[in-house]
């Protein structure tokens, strides 16, 4: 039996913190991602990228590929 770990996970955001003299302070999620990858066998991989988006504000799976 193959262990599934293991796991590479990736990620990275988009954050803006602004500072004001005479307002009040400001915070904002640009764009946030984890990816993730995974080998089921030695020619196997399977990664996904799930992205939030401010704009529209949801989550959902930027990709999802098999490698093999």
């Amino acid at each position: 039996m193959n262990a599934l770990l293991p796991v590479e996970i990736f990620a990275f955001g988009d954050f803006m913190y602004v500072i004001q003299d005479n307002a009040p302070d400001d915070f904002a999620i640009g764009q946030l991602e984890a990816d993730v990858a995974q080998n089921l066998r030695s020619d196997v991989t399977i990664t996904a990228a799930i992205a939030y988006d401010s704009d529209a504000e949801s989550i959902g799976v930027g990709a999802f590929t098999i490698f093999g």
